[in-house]
């Protein structure tokens, strides 16, 4: 389930064949209606957690061909579009779920054998994923990708955890990361303020002005 600014998104389960089906439906919060935004077809459906802003909403999608696919809901209507694909052997839904914000999404994705970071700015007039970091370390995986609209920060580390970071975009890192390793969220990032834990388990409150 995602809730934010008065809308309600959720994935409702089926089994058919005994094969789990997901699809995602916005929720009226007044009266409780589903409305389907994802279709019926028998397919694995939601591959990611699904994140809203402005009701409007991202999540990663299968819906069983060869390419796994990035959904986008622009808060009106039943229409879905999408934003970007990758082969299922090269997945972006490996490197944690997309985050959106103001308008602006950002994801993790894998280029040649590499996790870089995306941003997708419903904004623009005409938008299309750019790719934000070049990295060429394969060995270090990224997570928790977040934008509070204006600023884009990640958890980056080996893929036991070991030499943890958060980066931000525009090269700054933080090098000594959270110790959580996971695919969920490791970081809070809110109007410039970021909230994390170190890896002496101290909370740790950064901002433009202080670290604390």
């Amino acid at each position: 389930v995602a809730v934010g600014d008065g809308c309600v998104f959720a994935t409702l389960q089926a089994f058919s064949n005994a094969t789990a089906v997901k699809h995602v439906f916005k929720i009226d919060p007044v009266t409780g209606n589903a409305t389907n935004l994802t279709g019926t077809g028998v397919v694995p459906g939601l591959n990611s957690r699904i994140r809203t802003s402005q009701c409007k909403a991202v999540w990663g999608f299968d819906d069983g061909t060869t390419d796994l696919k990035m959904h986008y809901y622009p808060g009106t209507g039943t229409t879905i579009q999408t934003i970007d694909t990758v082969a299922k052997s090269n997945t972006f839904f490996g490197v944690g779920a997309p985050w959106i914000s103001q308008g602006r999404i950002v994801y993790g994705k894998i280029v040649a054998g590499v996790p870089q970071i995306f941003l997708y700015d419903t904004t623009l007039a005409s938008p299309a994923p750019v790719q934000i970091t070049s990295y060429t370390d394969a060995t270090m995986g990224v997570s928790s990708v977040q934008t509070d609209g204006r600023h884009v920060v990640w958890f980056r580390s080996k893929a036991d955890g070991t030499l943890p970071e958060l980066d931000f975009n525009g090269g700054v890192t933080l090098a000594t990361g959270p110790t959580a390793v996971g695919p969920d969220l490791q970081l809070q990032l809110n109007r410039g303020q970021l909230l994390w834990k170190d890896v002496n388990g101290t909370l740790r409150y950064e901002t433009a002005a202080s670290s604390t």
